[in-house]
């Protein structure tokens, strides 16, 4: 090879190393787009497809499955895996690929759900499927733009894992009847948002009703 060749070389490996990442289209062109999407959002999903928190709205997986379908966006597992852990408890941590056919983008979610969570009426399937949940709607919000934490991500909320230096913790205290709403679910499953008790576990299994007739004084 010449030096002059060499010269070359040197020179434009020099100028591509100082190129600045440019945005993708004009900024009015960009304010329009993202407008756009935020008009979608408002237009297509409904009460139903959000879960308020702390005056926070969390789009939910029926709603992340709507905007996958406006923006066509196709999905596959690309990994899951089940750990055993030596307590007995065990988890699955899922991998998933959102991809956009027509542009050929494509975004990656890793989602885990783990026995600690919570109670689950059917371990064997409810783990797998919220892991997978979870990381098909991280993939899905990535792959648009919108980087936000779907209502299935924040609902995780493993119990601590008690040290061996620590004493063992007092049992629970017992429920009383006035402490369980209308749904029949008991206290500790609500949350406040300030203004009204919402029911987790209702909100999980998909009901339309999940406020809690406890009242919020002495939470």
């Amino acid at each position: 090879m010449s030096q002059t060749t060499t010269a070359i070389e040197t020179a434009a490996e020099g100028t591509a190393a100082m190129m600045l990442i440019e945005p993708a289209a004009e900024i009015e062109e960009l304010k329009h787009h993202w407008q756009k999407i935020q008009e979608l959002k408002r237009s297509i999903l409904d009460k139903s497809d959000i879960q308020e928190i702390s005056g926070k709205a969390y789009v939910k997986r029926s709603g992340w499955r709507k905007l996958q379908s406006a923006f066509a966006i196709s999905d596959r597992i690309v990994s899951k895996e089940r750990e055993d852990q030596d307590d007995g408890h065990f988890l699955w941590r899922v991998e998933v690929e959102a991809y956009h056919v027509r542009t050929g983008r494509s975004a990656m979610g890793i989602g885990t759900c783990s026995t600690k969570e919570r109670k689950f009426a059917h371990p064997d399937h409810d783990i797998l499927a919220t892991a997978h949940t979870r990381a098909k709607n991280r993939a899905i919000s990535d792959l648009i733009g919108l980087g936000e934490l779907s209502f299935e991500e924040i609902d995780a909320n493993p119990e601590p894992v008690a040290s061996q230096h620590q004493p063992p913790a007092a049992p629970a205290p017992t429920i009383k009847k006035e402490e369980m709403c209308s749904c029949g679910h008991s206290r500790p499953l609500h949350i406040s948002d300030g203004k009204a008790l919402y029911c987790m576990q209702c909100v999980r299994e998909g009901k339309e009703d999940v406020k809690c007739n406890l009242p919020i004084v002495g939470r």
